[in-house]
């Protein structure tokens, strides 16, 4: 304000920017919130003084609603004042405008955002109470905790009592501050004990800022008054002006910065904090303590008994209470002794007490049934008859913390039962309970077997995952110190808590539910703000005291739902969309029409070989187009695009509004098709007609515009670029032979691309474009630019309601049975997530001689024995029995020594080093055995000439003796040994993840193997390995600390037995398969694996090690050189160059979508049908990753780190199969 008052705001929404240090990198705002979580981080609350009943002149506020403020007779605005004094710096505002109150709501708010616990309501009674109430109500929706503290002095004590009672305010300032003399301070102590119990808590300060300063008396009278305002205080309800401590002699004043005396000595610094402390830990300073004057006392000492509660509630209603009290004695004169003389039945010490501020023996002196003590000037004492060990202090639980626990069991129990009669509720019980573990105490109104819904959040692990929040679901936070979290979404805060204190000395927070999503996940921020201080104070600068995490609020809905089409707004440069034919060939192409940003982008990649999968061609990268209309030209791009739609019926299309000049447009639909059994496409451009046409807006529909069309040609394997410097700038155009309506590409001898055009003609006019950036690749540290080259245009004229259609095919094809044109068809544009998971398995299907494979990905695997076999049990379940039965006959025909190929190129099936890929076999054998349309005839079935029944009894022979590829069975334990890299976890070269040695889901996959050939009349030896091998693996897997199982038994040569090989302590997924397999039943170790693994979850993903340290080092080297931290290995982003970025990231942390519905399945397995709907939230996660890159695919891999990009192939097989095969078991 003008005079330099504090308490004449120019803005409400900032801090005084003279008190900030000048710092560039910061705001002064930015300050007061380090100030503030500085405070948080010494288990500090902040309260700021909020003076609301007016602004200093020309404030914001003022400057811009003048209409606030209350104005004088002749049109001035008017001042407030008190006691005589009008404070003319200020404007007094208008509460007659209910606008203002939303104003002042939104400012109280705003510093609730920037973490401040409460407020010191400045002359809250000029402030109408319905203002309050509303202003109250609005903090306390999204921060219920948040104390508002008023200062009454000046107004009526009808007033205070109407705000503390009916306007939301917690507490007063007493005025015991300026009560003198035995007389005056016992009467004024007997109307606050009364008051406070009656209407709120009243506050005694030693001092306030409207005083003279207590130490211009006397060092002596300011430790009284310190002592007396604290220890007559209601519910320890005590403080000081600043300066009290250091024994300032210098008058606040506002409008001026007087001396603190900082830091001088005498001082009164270590009174205060005994004093603080005692109120803090005794009981008998707690809010439920019963203060009492009895009739007896007598002297002129001022004396009160304070009872700390009893732990039966109903002591509270009794005249006298049961428990031992204090005595509280004080002289108020400070020049001569007092006595004070009370009944033994009302407190009797003996013939001596303990004074708890100075811990000083203070002798009684007694006659019959009173007792007398004497006390010097200015003394005042806080008597105990008993004495209290240290020891029994600190077993104790603090009053305070005993308070928030119960508070916490109550909002619990209204939360989850509602409002009811507490009275047959054992509260303390329950309290007790929650002290000592937080998940029994919610288990404790479950069912035993029943799934427990709470999430965890760990502080220095989940700051870099979307940690998910299924519907109905508590969050659980657990720390070392205590602690202050707040959950917000947007700027609104959900809920924030202070923590409670536990047995084991940590700090806990269980959130309660937050309020489920309608249909997509909501994002929320977790921030926390950590209290660590030394028994010193000081403060402990190694930890971080501050936590930020991001949750994803699950929806609670019945059947989520797919988006397969994005208006232009939506769209992204990752954006892509998938067609895929019978023979392996495909396109990618980009949801933002001509946009290339990858190698593997692409609108036909056919398979050029009839018979195998093989790496495809690209041929047609992209066409370009442009609409001329009267020399105006604009191309088709995500400038004037609308909208794109994918879908599974190997259709793509693009929706604009092509500007043509003078402020008209023409409605384009583009749409690609491929020909899902032959090596051919069409791209048909139609113009739709104008949906009104006295739309001045549309081009009318007879008037022609013109069209032209780049085709942009390439002749590379998927994985390699084009360098025109290298052949083809000389061979492409020579390949070209045009045709009056179209060309033929033919740059290799056996393959090209020819091209027509239904209506209109081709012009040859041969270009390249050189280095065209490729940033998705540049990103994974492969070639960052490709050379492209393009053969001339089509031209073609359209009217409103005509199209036009360019076939496309290889050379071989007859291009006159070409994709035929489809009349603008319609395309869902969103499907329920079951139904596009299902429809999503053909793409991954294609032929293999006269039988079927499975494609690993889109846009570059090809068929692996392993992610071929897993993704049978999604066919599976999908019904695709043909198809399945022909895949496992051609893969057990591979069968040869124990093994099956573990990638195929090809004709190619030489590459065998996998331990995985055989024993899927049994699992995809035994589930489409178990299908009602399988049977045991499968085993039956030629492979090719072998049964199926002998292939599979060869590989578990050959795994007990020992495999081709060095697989072998440790006879001792029927563990099975792997080589380094042979597991899915498999990158080499390095080997990131060599996993040598007994990896706990090859053993699951193998005790899976044994009981099959058990169950189908094989060997009774297989039942006894089976047996071996279960009691083995619980006895070599089991962590010691009860946190799942070891990921595996790592050994230095593959003849180590399992007895002798040493385990890690990596949390992975793996050990899902041991639960979902059936190798593990053991409730107690199944629940163990569950909890293990939760924190791994992401959305629609898992991650492949969790992000916390461990004990057994994970090295990663490359050519010698080391690239990880051994004993930290999590890494959490994919992306860089292979060998040295990636390939440590593969297997290390990257999220991976195959395995995410294992957990929900296992989930489902130990705790029944309890825990299907938060497994189906879980895998409803799904919805949204399927519209985040490949519209209607999940990836193969994420980002181990928020925001957890998508990563890898863009349409992973094994993704959908599995997400399918686990969502349609759960809902059906």
């Amino acid at each position: 304000g003008r005079y330099g008052s504090p308490f004449a705001p120019l803005d409400f929404f900032t801090v005084d920017s003279s008190l900030a240090v000048f710092d560039r990198h910061t705001t002064p705002l930015e300050q007061f919130g380090q100030l503030v979580a500085d405070i948080h981080s010494r288990a500090g609350l902040v309260l700021i003084d909020l003076p609301a009943d007016h602004t200093g002149w020309g404030s914001v506020m003022q400057v811009h609603h003048p209409e606030w403020f209350t104005r004088n007779e002749d049109g001035s605005f008017a001042s407030p004042g008190a006691w005589g004094v009008i404070w003319e710096d200020l404007c007094k505002l208008n509460f007659d405008d209910k606008s203002l109150w939303m104003q002042l709501a939104d400012v109280f708010l705003h510093w609730c955002q920037l973490g401040v616990d409460g407020f010191r309501c400045d002359a809250g009674y000029m402030i109408p109470a319905p203002v309050w109430t509303y202003i109250t109500a609005r903090v306390r929706e999204q921060y219920p905790d948040t104390i508002f503290f008023l200062e009454g002095l000046g107004g009526g004590i009808h007033t205070t009592e109407e705000l503390l009672q009916e306007a939301g305010h917690n507490w007063a300032y007493s005025e015991f501050f300026q009560q003198f003399g035995y007389q005056d301070m016992l009467d004024y102590i007997r109307f606050a004990i009364s008051f406070s119990n009656r209407a709120g808590c009243l506050v005694n300060f030693a001092e306030t800022h409207d005083n003279p300063r207590l130490a211009a008396k006397s060092p002596a009278w300011a430790a009284l008054r310190v002592k007396t305002a604290a220890l007559f205080s209601v519910a320890g309800a005590f403080g000081i002006a600043n300066g009290v401590e250091w024994l300032a002699t210098e008058k606040i004043h506002v409008h001026d910065a007087n001396s603190l005396a900082w830091g001088s000595e005498p001082n009164l610094t270590s009174l205060i904090q005994t004093l603080t402390r005692l109120l803090n830990q005794h009981p008998a300073f707690q809010a439920q303590a019963t203060l009492r004057i009895p009739n007896s006392f007598r002297g002129n000492a001022i004396g009160m008994l304070r009872y700390p509660p009893s732990d039966d509630d109903s002591s509270q209603t009794r005249p006298i209470p049961t428990t031992t009290p204090l005595l509280v004695a004080a002289n108020p004169e400070e020049n001569q002794p007092a006595t004070l003389e009370w009944s033994v039945s009302d407190f009797n010490p003996g013939r001596r007490a303990v004074d708890l501020i100075t811990n000083a023996v203070i002798p009684i002196q007694r006659k019959g049934h009173l007792a007398t003590i004497t006390l010097p000037p200015a003394a005042a004492f806080c008597l105990t008859a008993t004495t209290t060990s240290k020891d029994d202090q600190e077993t104790q639980i603090c009053p305070r913390h005993w308070q928030d626990l119960r508070d916490r069991i109550m909002d619990y129990i209204v939360e989850t039962k509602g409002y009811f009669d507490l009275a047959d509720i054992d509260i303390d019980g329950l309290t007790r309970t929650l002290y000592e573990d937080p998940q029994r105490f919610v288990r404790q109104a479950l069912p035993e077997s029943s799934y427990l819904p709470i999430i965890e959040w760990r502080p220095n692990q989940d700051e870099h995952r979307v940690v998910m929040v299924p519907p109905q679901h508590l969050i659980l936070i657990r720390h070392v110190h205590p602690f202050i979290a707040t959950i917000l979404q947007g700027a609104t805060c959900q809920q924030r808590k202070r923590s409670l204190p536990q047995a084991d000395g940590s700090s806990i927070i269980l959130f309660s539910p937050l309020p489920a999503p309608a249909e997509t996940p909501a994002e929320a921020t977790l921030v926390i703000h950590v209290f660590a201080n030394q028994p010193d104070g000081q403060q402990q600068q190694t930890e971080n005291l501050f936590h930020r995490g991001t949750l994803s609020l699950l929806p609670e809905t019945i059947e989520p739902v797919v988006n397969l089409s994005l208006p232009a707004e939506q769209i992204t440069p990752e954006h892509v969309g998938l067609c895929s034919d019978q023979q392996g060939g495909f396109t990618l192409a980009r949801a933002a029409w001509g946009l290339l940003r990858s190698k593997y982008d692409a609108l036909f990649a056919p398979n050029l070989d009839p018979l195998v999968p093989v790496d495809r061609t690209v041929l047609l990268t992209r066409v370009r187009a442009w609409m001329i209309y009267r020399d105006y030209r604009q191309e088709l791009n995500l400038d004037c695009q609308t909208s794109f739609a994918a879908g599974y019926a190997n259709r793509l299309a693009w929706h604009f509004n092509v500007p043509s000049g003078m402020g008209q447009h023409v409605i384009l639909r583009v749409e690609w098709q491929l020909s899902s059994d032959r090596r051919q496409a069409s791209l048909t451009f139609a113009r739709l007609l104008s949906p009104d046409p006295h739309y001045r807006h549309t081009l009318p529909d007879d008037t022609p515009v013109a069209l032209y069309l780049r085709p942009d040609l390439d002749d590379r394997p998927n994985h390699q670029v084009t360098k025109a410097f290298k052949g083809p700038e000389q061979t492409f155009p020579t390949a070209v032979t045009a045709l009056n309506d179209g060309f033929r590409f033919q740059p290799s001898p056996g393959h090209g691309l020819t091209m027509h055009i239904s209506k209109g003609s081709f012009h040859e006019s041969p270009e390249w474009h050189y280095q065209h950036p490729l940033p998705v690749d540049a990103e994974r540290g492969l070639e960052t630019d490709t050379d492209i080259f393009c053969p001339g245009y089509f031209k073609c004229t359209l009217l409103g309601g005509r199209q036009t259609t360019v076939a496309v095919a290889v050379v071989d094809e007859d291009a006159a049975t070409a994709a035929p044109i489809i009349p603008a068809p319609t395309m869902p544009d969103k499907l329920p997530l079951r139904e596009a998971l299902r429809q999503s398995l053909a793409a991954f299907v294609v032929r293999r001689d006269q039988g079927k494979t499975v494609l690993a990905g889109f846009p570059w695997f090809l068929d692996w024995g392993r992610d071929t076999l897993i993704c049978m049990r999604g066919l599976i379940a999908a019904g695709m029995i043909d198809d399945c039965r022909d895949i496992i006959q051609q893969f057990a025909s591979f069968a040869d020594k124990g093994t099956i190929p573990n990638m195929i190129r090809g004709l190619d099936h030489s590459n065998r080093d996998t331990s995985d890929a055989p024993l899927w076999l049994f699992v995809a054998t035994s589930d489409l055995v178990n299908h009602p349309q399988g049977g045991d005839a499968i085993l039956d079935l030629p492979c090719p000439i072998r049964p199926l029944r002998m292939v599979l009894n060869d590989i578990a022979d050959y795994y007990w003796h020992g495999a081709a590829n060095g697989i072998r069975a440790d006879h001792d334990s029927a563990l099975v040994y792997s080589p380094a890299h042979f597991t899915w976890m498999d990158t080499n070269f390095p080997a990131a993840t060599p996993r040598a040695g007994y990896p706990v889901e090859i053993q699951a996959l193998w005790i899976f193997a044994l009981d099959f050939l058990t169950a189908h009349g094989g060997n009774p030896i297989y039942a006894e390995r089976a047996s071996l091998a279960r009691r083995s693996l619980e006895q070599y897997f089991r962590r010691p600390d009860g946190r799942g199982f070891a990921d595996c038994l790592h050994t230095p040569t593959p003849d180590t037995p399992a007895r002798l090989a040493t385990p890690d302590d990596a949390c992975r997924p793996n050990q899902l398969l041991a639960v979902t397999l059936g190798a593990v039943t053991d409730p107690k170790l199944v629940r163990s694996i569950i909890a293990a693994t939760r924190p791994l979850l992401t959305p629609a993903g898992i991650r492949s090690l969790d992000d916390a340290p461990v004990n057994h080092p994970i090295p990663v080297s490359s050519r010698g050189r080391p690239l990880n931290d051994p004993y930290r290995p999590y890494w959490g982003v994919y992306s860089g160059d292979e060998d040295t970025q990636r390939k440590p990231a593969y297997h290390n942390g990257t999220s991976w979508a195959w395995m995410m519905p294992s957990f929900c399945e296992a989930l489902v397995m130990t705790y029944g049908r309890t825990a299907i709907p938060a497994a189906k939230a879980w895998l409803a996660a799904a919805a949204p990753q399927m519209q985040r890159q490949c519209i209607g695919y999940l990836p193969e891999i994420y980002d181990g780190n928020a925001p957890h990009e998508p990563k890898g192939c863009s349409a992973q097989a094994w993704s959908m199969t599995e997400f399918f095969r686990i969502y349609q078991k759960l809902t059906t």
